[in-house]
């Protein structure tokens, strides 16, 4: 079993989360990522950490969390 998904992941200090309904975006120095989210996955920030948690047990979302 994967605990993967339940650690924080840190922020540089020059970089800037963008957390949207379905998306999130990243910009930093060396450029810019954005990423849909699957359903069933919430992203949440706290200082210099993100949070990736998911919102059911399913098969699929356990899946897409880890």
């Amino acid at each position: 079993m994967s605990r993967k998904g339940k650690m924080p992941i840190a922020l540089a200090k020059d970089a800037k989360v963008i957390v949207e309904k379905s998306s999130v975006r990243v910009e930093g120095p060396k450029g810019k990522l954005s990423v849909d989210l699957p359903a069933g996955i919430s992203i949440e920030q706290k200082d210099d950490r993100v949070l990736v948690n998911r919102v059911g047990n399913l098969k699929q979302t356990k899946a897409n969390h880890g």
